[in-house]
């Protein structure tokens, strides 16, 4: 598994999931699963689960950009 294969790199001094809905217009038309809406869920729900499992922080996705980045560096800044 990926996770087997990564348990000998270093440990991140930050990690961040950044979450949210998918956005229509950023979606690609010829991406090979950009349409696969039931797969997009499942990888979705997977990243929640391994965020809860490794203790990564949350980030949801705001609709402006400026407020999205705001909250990043919020959980940065607590790290550093």
């Amino acid at each position: 598994t990926l996770e087997r294969l990564n348990q000998f790199l270093r440990k991140e001094d930050v990690a961040i999931l950044l979450d949210g809905e998918r956005s229509i217009s950023a979606m690609e038309k010829d991406h090979l699963h950009e349409n696969r809406n039931d797969l997009m869920r499942r990888c979705r729900s997977m990243f929640l689960k391994l965020a809860r499992r490794y203790k990564w922080h949350l980030v949801k996705r705001r609709s402006e950009k400026a407020e999205t980045e705001a909250a990043i560096w919020k959980v940065v800044e607590k790290a550093l």
